[in-house]
């Protein structure tokens, strides 16, 4: 269960020193304060959103670019891959499907990527507006999913041998031309004349669809050319605000994988990207 704080400030030194105070406790998961002004009229704060992932871009990445997108304060938990952190703290959390990524939003406790990217997505106009397009949501839920899974099924060695046994080399031709360009194609022909996926509307799943063509442009150079409307989106969405916060930034890991993968681990991808050459930095991968 969330825990909340209740603080009666008169000042912003109070109100900091509270959140400090607070900061040094090991149960704090919120923070609510109230500012009491010179006319005795009290206003209601709120500490950010908490979420927690791996220490890589992963699948928390496109909710990374939600929430700089529309400018949210939030505090982000990292947990490092390989150690036990995660899974020593896990319990501990209250939540009734301990996973991650989570999302901590005062009472409201979620897991799941798509779940915590719907719960966003409504709460900053970045969802369906009617029930034709609920539907075509649902579909790019599950197809963007199957992109992101794919890829794992292909990246990680211990899920790639029951697909592509012979290996990462040897199996990318199977990976690439039976797997990915037939998607590639089908959401190719969607975006013909679209700025987005649902026309001019930004919708969560925009940055999903920036966030795997980023991936798979950096791991296969020469991919997107071959599909000049994902190529198109994907160059207007390098510009749009969090993304290029984002991308532009030391914050946060690089990594697409985590370190057990053959490719995009944190050992190639730990420089931050390049804005004039729109590329990253890599060593040793």
């Amino acid at each position: 269960m969330a825990i909340a704080y209740f603080f009666i400030c008169a000042s912003e030194r109070c109100v900091q020193s509270s959140i400090d105070e607070l900061k040094d406790s090991e149960l704090e998961h919120r923070i609510a304060l109230v500012l009491t002004s010179q006319d005795n009229q009290e206003v209601f704060f709120m500490a950010p959103m908490i979420f927690g992932y791996w220490d890589v871009r992963g699948i928390f990445q496109p909710i990374r670019y939600v929430l700089e997108h529309v400018g949210e304060q939030y505090e982000f938990k990292s947990y490092s891959v390989g150690t036990n952190t995660w899974f020593e703290q896990k319990a501990s959390l209250g939540m009734d499907f301990p996973n991650l990524p989570y999302l901590i939003d005062g009472d409201v406790q979620l897991t799941q990527s798509n779940a915590i990217l719907h719960y966003l997505g409504k709460k900053y106009g970045l969802v369906a507006k009617n029930e034709k397009d609920q539907r075509i949501q649902d579909m790019f839920d599950g197809m963007l999913w199957d992109i992101t899974y794919g890829a794992a099924m292909f990246f990680y060695p211990h899920m790639r041998g029951r697909m592509y046994p012979d290996g990462l080399e040897e199996g990318k031709s199977t990976y690439l031309n039976a797997k990915i360009k037939p998607k590639l194609e089908e959401l190719d022909r969607w975006m013909a004349n679209k700025r987005y996926i649902f026309g001019d509307t930004m919708h969560y799943n925009d940055f999903v669809l920036f966030e795997r063509l980023d991936a798979h442009h950096t791991a296969f150079p020469d991919l997107l050319a071959q599909y000049p409307n994902l190529q198109r989106f994907y160059h207007d969405m390098l510009n749009e605000k969090g993304v290029e916060t984002v991308l532009g930034s030391d914050k946060w890991s690089k990594a697409f994988n985590g370190p057990q993968a053959d490719w995009g681990g944190p050992e190639g991808f730990h420089q931050p990207w390049d804005p004039k050459t729109r590329s990253y930095v890599t060593d040793g991968q």
